[in-house]
């Protein structure tokens, strides 16, 4: 059986940066076709641009708990929540970034493309990434009582990782095959689903352009001008797509990095003005009402949190 360290650079996927609270496997044939399913629970600290793309060599399947993320295939735009899939198929470009950097809840299982070689076509794997004739969407939205469903299954397989049962990776396999069937249910629900919303080049570049500038941002008219866009269109753009005001985006972005700034070791006058915010008084408000806490109180607790996730997470080899 390869190695966690082989398989983790066979596959490309690194969890260096982050804190996984597991990482086990399950096979469908053998040991060198492995299904690898992860949990990420931990504070995302770098801030991506919307134009980092991506593309994986293995099918994956994202499962989100919490955090803001985005997601771009083409021209389409997904923003997934509580319980909802996002999937993502082998070759598949895609755009994603962390909105803020906000503390973030997902499972992830990855499935090599090897794995499909030689199984019935007739299996719900199959069917959830290359069934022309499903919809091919890449965001699934549940019902409530396939997302609780689909939840239980994860926590389950999640709770194996610190079992030693000689049928472990079988019975998290199970899991997977009933998470899979359970979403091809709700594809076939979904087929007369809203279509996802196709994200305007306009919305795009303002993104851009606020990622790149937005600790040293003048106002949304400088965005504007700088897009060539009305502040109009562009707030209704927000709106539509991020369900928010780009005043309302900014300020989350520049709390994040005050977030990440504090983090580090800067002090809260240096985190307010490096992170884009021109009067002490208003930082200290919005941090508040942000994340519900004061700049100080949450960097104490960022750090107690830390030092106790630490010492309690158990070691990947």
């Amino acid at each position: 059986m390869a190695s966690i360290d082989e398989l983790m650079k066979k596959y490309n996927l690194d969890t260096s940066t982050t804190t996984a609270y597991s990482l086990i496997y399950s096979y469908a044939k053998d040991a060198t076709q492995p299904i690898i399913f992860s949990h990420y629970a931990h504070e995302h600290r770098s801030i991506k641009e919307i134009t980092y793309n991506k593309q994986y060599d293995y099918c994956t399947l994202y499962f989100f708990m919490s955090g803001k993320f985005g997601f771009i295939f083409d021209d389409t735009i997904c923003n997934p929540s509580y319980g909802d899939v996002v999937i993502i198929r082998d070759r598949e470009k895609f755009t994603s970034c962390f909105y803020t950097t906000s503390f973030v809840d997902y499972y992830e299982i990855n499935f090599p493309v090897e794995f499909f070689n030689g199984i019935s076509l007739i299996n719900p794997f199959t069917k959830i990434f290359y069934d022309r004739n499903a919809p091919n969407h890449n965001m699934v939205i549940f019902n409530n009582l396939n997302r609780e469903a689909i939840i239980d299954a994860l926590k389950k397989i999640d709770a194996l990782a610190n079992e030693k049962s000689d049928f472990r990776d079988f019975l998290a396999y199970s899991y997977i095959i009933r998470i899979a069937e359970i979403i091809c249910e709700q594809q076939s629900e979904n087929t007369t689903a809203l279509p996802p919303k196709k994200i305007p080049q306009a919305l795009k570049n303002a993104l851009n352009y606020i990622h790149a500038h937005y600790t040293t941002l003048g106002g949304i008219d400088e965005v504007s001008e700088n897009c060539n866009i009305t502040g109009t269109y562009l707030a209704r753009l927000f709106k539509k797509f991020l369900l928010c005001s780009p005043n309302e985006y900014i300020s989350e972005l520049r709390i994040s990095y005050a977030k990440y700034l504090l983090q580090n070791g800067s002090n809260l006058t240096d985190a307010c003005y490096s992170s884009g915010f021109s009067n002490y008084n208003y930082f200290i408000s919005k941090f508040k009402n942000v994340t519900g806490t004061s700049p100080a109180k949450w960097r104490n607790t960022y750090n107690q949190n830390t030092s106790s996730t630490q010492s309690s997470i158990p070691n990947k080899k």
